[in-house]
């Protein structure tokens, strides 16, 4: 599959199509290893990441997102307030009006 590589003038390109071909397949072998890698070695990692992430962190991290839910919470009930408080007559304002030219 065709990659695009945007910063080609950023690594003294724009690159032959050889180059290209030998970039992609480069790509495509360091995809291999690296799925290759995560099937081998990621459940131990995640293990090892368990057992990293304390449970005082797990709290933390669990508050920090309910802070955030909270947050986004208020933030669309103050957006909510201000389209219910908003009269009729300013919404009509900010709609498109169609304007006759002869």
């Amino acid at each position: 599959m065709p990659r695009n590589f945007p910063d080609e003038d950023r690594f003294g390109g724009p690159f032959t199509p050889r180059e290209l071909e030998a970039l992609e397949e480069r790509l495509d072998a360091l995809e291999n290893t690296l799925r290759e890698l995560q099937r081998k070695h990621g459940p131990k990692l995640l293990s090892l990441f368990g057992e990293l992430i304390t449970p005082e962190v797990r709290g933390h991290l669990r508050a920090a997102n309910r802070e955030r839910l909270l947050a986004t919470r208020s933030f669309l009930d103050a957006l909510i307030k201000r389209m219910e408080d908003a009269p009729e007559a300013d919404a009509r304002m900010h709609r498109p009006e169609s304007v006759h030219i002869e």
